[in-house]
C-alpha cells in the first residue's frame, strides 16, 4: 500500500505506492545528497531528484499571465503533495474565467479566491522551515500546528502525532 515518511528533522519526505509488481517512489528535500542517500537502498531504474520549493510564489498574476497549481507553489509544503491542490486551483481558476472577460476583474477575483490557501501554505512552510532550522518549539509553530495536522488529514492520512514529533525532533 501507500507509504509516506518524513526525513529526520523535517528536512524532506519520502513516499511510495505500488504500481503492478513495482513501486513508484518519490522523495524531496532541502539537500539533494540527503534525498539520494535516503532512496539509494531501493531498487530503482532511474533516480530524479531536485530541491523542493517550500513556499508559494509571488506574484501569482503578472499582466495577462496567471500562475496555476505547482507553478505558483500551490502545493502542500508539509507533504509535497501537488496534484490535488493543483486540480482544485485549476478548477477555481476555470470557474472564475468561464463567464468573465475583464482581465483586471479576473485577476482580483482569482487572487482573492486562492489567498487563504496561499496564506495557509506560507504558514505551514514557515513551520517546516522553523523545524528544519532547529526551532521546533516556539509559539508560531504551535499556532500553525492545527493547520498542518488538518493538511495531513485532508490528504487522507491518519496523523500519528507521536511519530510526527519523533521525525521532526
Amino acid at each position: 500500500g501507500f507509504h509516506f515518511d518524513f526525513f529526520r528533522g523535517g528536512r524532506g519526505y519520502f513516499w511510495s505506492f505500488p504500481v503492478g509488481n513495482r513501486y513508484h517512489i518519490g522523495a524531496g528535500g532541502i539537500d539533494l545528497r540527503e534525498v539520494r542517500n535516503y532512496i539509494e537502498p531501493y531498487s530503482c531504474r532511474k533516480i530524479v531528484a531536485r530541491k523542493i520549493r517550500m513556499a508559494p510564489a509571488d506574484p501569482v498574476v503578472k499582466g495577462n499571465v496567471f500562475g496555476v497549481g505547482e507553478s505558483i507553489g500551490y502545493i502542500s509544503p508539509l507533504l509535497g503533495e501537488g496534484i490535488v491542490p493543483a486540480m482544485e486551483n485549476a478548477e477555481k481558476f476555470f470557474q472564475i474565467i468561464k463567464n468573465r472577460d475583464d482581465m483586471e476583474e479576473i485577476s482580483l477575483i482569482y487572487k482573492r479566491s486562492i489567498g487563504k490557501d496561499l496564506e495557509k501554505f506560507s504558514k505551514i512552510s514557515r513551520l517546516v522551515e522553523n523545524v528544519q532550522n532547529g526551532r521546533a518549539i516556539n509559539f508560531e509553530n504551535i499556532s500553525i500546528l492545527r493547520k498542518a495536522l488538518n493538511e495531513v488529514k485532508n490528504f487522507g492520512m491518519k496523523p500519528d502525532f507521536i511519530k510526527i514529533i519523533r521525525h521532526f525532533l
